[in-house]
């Protein structure tokens, strides 16, 4: 089990961290690197299209293209700066974004976007991408990310069929991972065995893990994952993704949520 093919989101305003985590990736593991640039297909009712002037459609229509344009130059110069030109693919198109990347998502081992940006006025994707992607997505933050990916990482486990996908989808980091720390939130003596379960499971495929229970707190689970990231500098977190019900983690919070919100480092999220 391997990561041979990566899919990459590339927005011209906002992907240098996901370029540089597909390169770190690629040199990694030998992987394909696919590149995909998407601008929303808007629909316009026709009789508004009747009262619009032609300039002002083919102006808006250029302006995608010349977006789409920028963001290949972009991947392209960051595979040729990695060697990986010649391994690397770029398909873009203006339909719907979710079920786009959600398709491509489908044949490639994992997905790669950038974290939403509080301060663009651009709409934000990521928990769809997660929810609806065919398999495993990192999601890097915005801000910066470190020069490593998956040397030293802190996986959270609550036992869900996410979180199970998740650790299933990463084993081929967290076999090259230097250090695994597992994360479980007690919240009774059954999560005992829970843990044990992971470390087993992990155990047979090789990696070597330090298993952390932390008691159920006031303390919030988000900020227990970050804390543990912080203190031993990891570079990676994976996790499931809305364990809950999406809806209820939108109007009460939720982990899920205040990882999308607060993540320092990379996390592989699934669903």
């Amino acid at each position: 089990m391997s990561i041979k093919s990566i899919l990459v989101h590339v927005d011209q305003n906002n992907s240098d961290n996901a370029l540089q985590a597909a390169a770190l990736l690629a040199d990694k593991f030998s992987a394909h690197v696919n590149g995909v640039g998407v601008e929303n297909r808007v629909n316009v009712p026709t009789y508004v299209t009747a009262e619009l002037p032609r300039e002002l459609l083919q102006s808006f229509a250029k302006q995608q293209e010349e977006r789409l344009e920028a963001s290949q130059k972009a991947f392209e110069r960051k595979m040729k700066d990695i060697g990986k030109i010649a391994t690397a693919s770029w398909e873009s198109g203006i339909e719907e974004v979710i079920p786009f990347i959600g398709r491509r998502s489908r044949v490639n081992d994992l997905t790669i976007i950038t974290q939403d940006n509080p301060n663009s006025t651009g709409r934000n994707i990521v928990d769809d991408v997660v929810v609806s992607a065919a398999g495993a997505v990192l999601v890097v933050p915005h801000l910066a990310i470190g020069e490593t990916i998956g040397e030293a990482v802190t996986v959270a486990w609550n036992d869900s069929p996410e979180s199970a996908r998740a650790v299933r989808a990463a084993l081929p980091i967290l076999k090259k991972a230097k250090s695994v720390d597992v994360i479980i939130i007690s919240k009774s003596e059954e999560d005992q065995f829970k843990g044990s379960d992971v470390a087993r499971y992990l155990s047979e495929h090789g990696i070597e893990i330090s298993l952390k229970i932390v008691a159920n707190s006031a303390i919030d689970v988000a900020n227990v994952i970050l804390n543990n990231v912080f203190e031993k500098g990891h570079d990676l977190i994976v996790m499931g993704a809305f364990s809950h019900m999406r809806l209820r983690e939108a109007i009460l919070g939720g982990t899920t949520r205040n990882i999308f919100a607060h993540m320092t480092v990379p996390v592989i999220f699934s669903h």
